[in-house]
């Protein structure tokens, strides 16, 4: 596996492959944020910490974007859709938490059709990316990754 495959945007992923990698970036969130801990603390540097969280976060990003290209890939949908699923479904899950979790939330009752919305597109998300199946036989974006095309030996 070379970089170029890594950060490939082209080809599908089935199911399984969809969260095994959604598993992988996660572990890899929770070390990046271990990993940066110190650097957040009070006593810690502040000299160019965001900048170098940020630097540090554009592979993770190109990676979950590959990820879910290449599962929209698998349903038959062109990864542009990433544009619209990818900018709701990565800050819905802190929007929700905050939602949860913080008094200034909780006064606020005039939210409750927004944080509907939000749970109901963060589900639909869900079902879309990690529960329907791709489609069958090869799309216009490559092979099924569940049936691989046989090769033929010359």
């Amino acid at each position: 596996m070379t970089l170029e495959t890594i950060f490939s945007f082209k080809g599908r992923s089935g199911r399984k492959q969809y969260w095994l990698g959604a598993l992988g970036l996660f572990v890899l969130l929770v070390l990046m944020m271990i990993a940066f801990a110190p650097m957040m603390s009070s006593q810690g540097s502040h000299g160019g910490q965001l900048a170098f969280i940020v630097l540090l976060a554009i592979p993770f990003v190109a990676l979950y974007a590959k990820l879910i290209i290449h599962r929209l890939h698998d349903l038959g949908w062109s990864g542009w859709w990433f544009l619209i699923l990818g900018v709701l479904l990565i800050p819905l899950p802190i929007w929700m938490w905050l939602q949860a979790h913080t008094q200034q939330a909780a006064d606020n009752k005039t939210d409750a059709p927004l944080e509907f919305g939000a749970y109901a597109i963060f589900l639909g998300g869900f079902v879309l990316l990690g529960c329907m199946r791709g489609t069958e036989g090869a799309n216009a974006y490559g092979p099924d990754p569940l049936k691989p095309e046989p090769t033929t030996a010359s």
